[in-house]
């Protein structure tokens, strides 16, 4: 299959690109400028733009050799086209769509609400998240509750750690989820025995890099779906701490296993004393995290997810 993916989430767009080429499919990246202003009432008034892929970018950025930009006149031999955002819906309805006879899914990664996609348009959903799994279920879609393929070449559990190191890994951070990034900064202050390692522009190098060092990772973000770098800090062995009030309801609780892969705390007071455990008890600190190296594996299963999204994308609708 020829498969058109258009998104801006980096580390997404290569796990797609994983399991396809496990499966045996063509990626194809766009490598044309997006529609720069969408329809008023679909995106508040906020300028949305696809990553533009050249091919020089992609053999520098993927393993694999199944990806490829995508010209606006290869459109038409495309099977498949994914709409991966509330926000690009209406440029693949109205701008790509038209040029091909594709079959077209909606992927969901963060838990938004019921009316984020055109329910009278969603044939298929490939669903990471709850939000957009329970949508699907309901109105009776062809659906897959995916979890996407984590790169533990990458991330990898190499041996447990004792520093003071808390990592966070939040893309733009300060400017998408400003309220959270202010708790994670008075967090940070009232910490003092802790060092801070905040990622926000890092390469993925960086980013693993970082999470070999780190005893866990603090993740304070509201809108959140799949989570890559909660699994990817879970893979390396790094529990990831949570605040309890944003969880309900979220696909992470999937894999977000408290005192296994996650710790949750309700409060700042709660997050000293759960950090300062994992910190001064070194056999509690090396058993959770070797166990939670082993217990994400298992419960993101790369070979078991690819096969179900096989047989997925061969019955399309």
């Amino acid at each position: 299959m020829n498969i058109l993916w258009p998104d801006i989430h980096q580390d997404l767009t290569n796990s797609i690109a994983l399991a396809l080429n496990k499966l045996g499919h063509t990626l194809y990246l766009p490598n044309w400028e997006a529609v720069t202003t969408p329809p008023e009432n679909q995106t508040q008034g906020t300028d949305f733009k696809w990553r533009v892929w050249r091919e020089k970018e992609i053999r520098k950025f993927f393993n694999t050799p199944n990806v490829h930009n995508c010209k606006q006149e290869e459109v038409p031999k495309m099977d498949v086209v994914f709409c991966t955002t509330y926000e690009n819906q209406w440029e693949i309805y109205e701008k790509v769509m038209p040029q091909t006879k594709a079959k077209i899914v909606h992927y969901s990664g963060n838990d938004y609400w019921e009316g984020a996609y055109p329910l009278d348009k969603l044939k298929n959903a490939l669903c990471a998240d709850f939000t957009g799994f329970a949508t699907a279920y309901r109105h009776n879609k062809h659906y897959l509750n995916y979890r996407p393929w984590i790169d533990y070449d990458r991330f990898p559990f190499k041996k447990v750690t004792d520093s003071n190191i808390i990592g966070c890994y939040i893309g733009e951070y300060d400017k998408t989820f400003p309220n959270d990034y202010l708790s994670f900064v008075n967090a940070a202050r009232n910490l003092p025995d802790y060092t801070f390692d905040l990622h926000m522009k890092s390469t993925r190098e960086q980013v693993a890099n970082s999470m070999q060092k780190i005893i866990g990772t603090l993740h304070i973000k509201r809108l959140e779906g799949y989570g890559f770098a909660i699994i990817q800090s879970m893979a390396c062995g790094r529990p990831v701490f949570l605040p309890s009030q944003y969880s309900a309801k979220k696909s992470y609780l999937n894999w977000s296993i408290d005192g296994e892969t996650a710790l949750f705390f309700n409060d700042f007071n709660d997050l000293k004393l759960k950090l300062d455990k994992l910190r001064l008890d070194e056999y509690y600190r090396h058993e959770l995290q070797k166990n939670c190296a082993e217990k994400i594996r298992e419960l993101v299963n790369n070979e078991e997810q690819t096969e179900e999204l096989g047989k997925f994308l061969e019955n399309l609708v």
